[in-house]
């Protein structure tokens, strides 16, 4: 699609891009400069923190199949992790089939645990190391993290992992731009620097 034409581009003429976002924003340098590393700030935070919530959940169910000797555990645990990057689907897309599979199959008590660790552990992570790793560092709320992803997805299928957050970077600036403008207004004077 057109987000994978973009990345090239985005990769070589990056910071003649830059240049013109910088020349873009209405601002003096130093606001301008301010609202820049606070967007760096943000789509650094949550895209690490989405990469390691999906790390550690991807970990936490192969360790588990493992543990419960169930086959191809680094296999399932790698897809787990692949799936957390997905909002609204996620690793319960193989422990929850596992569990009911190990169930109907007789493993009654397999299945159980590993529906009580998906549930409790792997599904309590998510939310965990979100708030930890990505509202924490760039000081937003762990649900407007969550819908700027989640919307990102629903828009331009997975690459919107990564996309909606910026996305979300870009409504950001434009509200701060729009509230130092209305600042610098009332003060009799607008910066366009």
């Amino acid at each position: 699609g057109v987000q994978t034409c973009a990345l090239p581009i985005l990769l070589r003429d990056g910071d003649r891009v830059m240049a013109a976002i910088r020349r873009a924003i209405p601002l003096e340098d130093d606001r301008r400069d301010e609202v820049l590393v606070r967007a760096g700030e943000i789509t650094r935070a949550i895209v690490y923190g989405t990469v390691v919530v999906a790390i550690v959940q991807g970990t936490i169910g192969g360790i588990t199949f493992r543990l419960l000797s169930l086959p191809g555990a680094t296999l399932w645990g790698t897809m787990m992790g692949v799936l957390a990057l997905i909002p609204m689907v996620g690793p319960p897309l193989v422990w929850i089939p596992t569990s009911i599979y190990l169930v109907i199959t007789g493993s009654v008590m397999r299945g159980l645990i590993l529906a009580a660790v998906g549930a409790l552990v792997i599904g309590t992570v998510d939310n965990l190391l979100r708030a930890i790793f990505v509202s924490g560092r760039a000081e937003v709320h762990s649900l407007v993290v969550f819908l700027s992803v989640l919307g990102g997805v629903f828009v331009f299928g997975a690459p919107g992992i990564g996309v909606g957050p910026v996305l979300f970077v870009v409504a950001l600036i434009s509200i701060e731009i729009g509230r130092a403008t209305r600042l610098n207004s009332s003060h009799g004077y607008i910066s366009y620097a």
